[in-house]
């Protein structure tokens, strides 16, 4: 599974990368991201903004103890491989990234939406 079939089978956002061309799934905080590895392979990178090392610490315990392989390990910050197949490994991996389904409307929502942009050219009190 590449990061495109990732992303439109967890409904989650993709984002072009031009400095070296290729997409990622970035966190709401732009702390963390998933990438492609390689190899039917994808990674999530945690990389907070603060020099406090328990939010690295605690993720990779975190992978670890759902049998994803750590690739990379600092004092703050670090990235681990996860097979996209294996639920356990995608949860633990969206979570810790930050990473949350784009919004969707219920039907109720979208038949309320269609009524408004549907009454939006009728002027008021006709």
């Amino acid at each position: 599974m590449n990061i495109s079939e990732f992303a439109s089978k967890y409904n989650l956002r993709l984002q072009y990368d031009p400095s070296d061309g290729t997409h990622v799934i970035a966190s709401r905080d732009g702390q963390a991201h998933i990438y492609e590895y390689g190899s039917g392979l994808l990674a999530v990178m945690i990389m907070p903004r603060t020099n406090n090392a328990y939010g690295w610490r605690s993720a990779r315990r975190a992978f670890e103890s759902v049998g994803m392989e750590i690739r990379q390990s600092g004092d703050t910050e670090g990235a681990a491989t996860f097979d996209p197949t294996d639920r356990k490994q995608v949860q633990v991996a969206l979570k810790h990234a930050r990473v949350r389904p784009k919004r969707t409307m219920s039907a109720a929502q979208l038949a309320a939406f269609e009524r408004m942009r549907a009454n939006q050219g009728v002027p008021c009190g006709v």
